[in-house]
């Protein structure tokens, strides 16, 4: 059962939140219909082989397919774009701390000491 609830997320996971609870419970019905009634975990796996790849499913079941590139550069684009802006952000944060940190050592006085105590 987890399988099978694990394949449904990924595959409204990729959904506009609008149409995840149908689509989730047509692929339950869907997916229930075409195991036997004393099902194993290789009979699920066979099932699920059949609806093939989670991602290919979402996008028959998309409201509006993207035309000017496919859904796979759109999907690897977006999850690059998300890494790269959390890189940028902790790399700012940590430049400007440096900067900071930096800018207050050089203000120190500098002592130098000979042996005298002064």
């Amino acid at each position: 059962m987890k399988m099978i609830d694990k394949y449904i997320h990924d595959v409204t996971s990729r959904l506009s939140p609008a149409v995840q609870d149908d689509v989730a419970l047509e692929l339950k019905s869907s997916i229930g219909d075409m195991l036997p009634p004393d099902y194993t975990e290789e009979d699920v796996k066979e099932v699920l082989a059949e609806f093939g790849d989670p991602i290919k499913l979402a996008s028959q079941y998309r409201e509006h397919p993207s035309y000017s590139f496919g859904q796979q550069v759109y999907d690897f684009c977006s999850s690059s774009l998300k890494v790269t802006g959390f890189i940028f952000i902790y790399d700012s944060c940590n430049s400007c701390y440096g900067s900071y940190d930096s800018y207050y050592r050089r203000r120190r006085p500098f002592h130098i000491s000979y042996g005298h105590k002064w």
